[in-house]
């Protein structure tokens, strides 16, 4: 099972794949990106929102075909979880 990991500092997004194995977390593969001068100007659900898809892309080949649990501290985002998309 994969877990996709993401945070927010002030000036960057930071993204962690983690696979759990026999109970125990380990980290496959890191990434951040420094946000450009018109994402600083973002608010805080599109930085969110934006490092979920920056992460979802960069680990694509790790992710395709695979179940995987986002994890963020972001509250307003909870309804990715429980909204049924229906054009999905």
């Amino acid at each position: 099972m994969f877990f996709l990991k993401t945070d927010i500092p002030a000036i960057a997004l930071g993204v962690t794949l983690v696979q759990q194995e026999e109970g125990e977390e380990r980290p496959i593969a890191f990434a951040s990106k420094k946000l450009t001068l018109a994402e600083t100007h973002y608010l805080m659900i599109e930085w969110e929102c934006l490092a979920i898809r920056s992460g979802v892309e960069l680990f694509r080949y790790y992710l395709i075909g695979q179940e995987f649990i986002l994890i963020t501290d972001h509250a307003p985002l909870r309804w990715l979880r429980t909204d049924k998309l229906d054009n999905a």
